[in-house]
C-alpha cells in the first residue's frame, strides 16, 4: 500500500505552506484543521536554509565603479578639449599633472604663473580657482566655486 493510499482514506484534505527567507514550514490537515497521520508520523515540518544575502554591497561597488569610470571619461575628455591650447603655451602641463598625485606639488606651479587672464571676460583667473573650478565639473558637474 502507497502513502497515496493512506491519504484516499483522509478524503479531502489541506495543505498549508510557510514559506519564509530562511524556512519552509508545511503542514497537512483535514477539512476540520486536524493534523493528518500517516504511518504513526504527523505530517507537519519544517526546512532550515541559510537566509540569502541582499544585493546592496555588489550594487554599492558596482555604482562605485561606474562613477570612477566616468569621472576618467570626462577627465580625459577635458584633456583632449583643452590639449591643443595648453600645449601652445606648455607643452608638458598634462604630464606633470598625471605625475602630480605621486608627489607633494603645489597645482598653481603646474601652470608656471599664479594667474591667466580670460581673454572673453578681462577677468584674472587665479589659477588654483581654475583647477578647483575643472575638478568640480569633471567629478560632479559643477564646479566647486559654485558649491561655495
Amino acid at each position: 500500500m502507497s502513502n497515496y493510499d493512506n491519504f484516499k482514506k483522509y478524503g479531502d484534505y489541506y495543505i498549508g505552506l510557510d514559506v519564509g527567507t530562511g524556512s519552509c514550514g508545511w503542514a497537512v490537515t483535514d477539512k476540520s484543521y486536524n493534523i493528518l497521520k500517516v504511518s504513526g508520523k504527523c505530517l507537519w515540518g519544517v526546512r532550515l536554509f541559510p537566509t540569502a544575502d541582499t544585493a546592496a554591497e555588489r550594487r554599492a561597488h558596482r555604482c562605485a565603479r561606474r562613477r570612477v569610470f566616468r569621472i576618467r571619461q570626462r577627465l580625459n575628455l577635458l584633456e583632449q578639449l583643452f590639449d591643443p591650447e595648453i600645449s601652445k603655451v606648455d607643452v608638458g602641463f598634462f604630464q606633470r599633472l598625471k605625475n602630480s598625485e605621486f608627489k607633494e606639488i603645489s597645482k598653481s606651479n603646474l601652470f608656471g604663473d599664479n594667474s591667466y587672464k580670460d581673454k572673453a571676460l578681462g577677468d584674472t583667473i587665479v589659477c588654483d580657482e581654475l583647477v578647483k573650478a575643472i575638478e568640480g565639473v569633471t567629478t560632479n558637474g559643477k564646479t566647486k566655486l559654485q558649491q561655495g
